[in-house]
């Protein structure tokens, strides 16, 4: 490192032979894993999935399973609607929860597809409750105020 032949080939390096401020020995930096992974992956992925199907054609089930998982997954659902009607107040939410318990008891609604119904549900309730507990604290201020 201190061979005057390397300070003269680098400007970026000190006395020392350190890189100065500034001055990287590996300007594209480390390479991230991320993509050292994902290209690892896209070099692989033919092989491994030539290397699936053979054994899924050869009746191996375990493998014939892997293929369908990764390459045809079952849908997660979000593809039924039902009308909740209106969300205006408490009571409306609680006749909407009702009404996708039964649709989800009976089976004309999947347990995936209710998760959001009634998550939209609830921001609606919270959202009255909000709106409910804000009118009452303004009342009790302006009495407050008044007096």
């Amino acid at each position: 490192m201190n061979h005057p032949e390397n300070k003269e080939r680098t400007g970026n390096r000190d006395v020392a032979g350190r890189f100065k401020p500034g001055h990287s020995g590996n300007p594209g930096g480390r390479p991230r894993r991320e993509r050292v992974i994902g290209e690892m992956l896209d070099y692989m992925t033919p092989a491994v999935l030539e290397r699936c199907y053979q054994a899924a054609m050869n009746d191996s089930t375990a493998d014939r399973k892997l293929i369908l998982d990764r390459g045809a997954p079952v849908p997660r659902g979000g593809t039924t609607t039902m009308d909740l009607g209106s969300l205006g107040s408490l009571a409306d939410c609680q006749a909407a929860i009702q009404r996708v318990a039964d649709a989800v008891g009976c089976g004309d609604l999947p347990p995936g597809d209710a998760a959001p119904m009634l998550a939209l549900i609830d921001v609606a309730r919270r959202t009255i409750e909000n709106l409910d507990l804000d009118a009452r604290l303004r009342a009790l201020e302006e009495r407050a105020a008044s007096q």
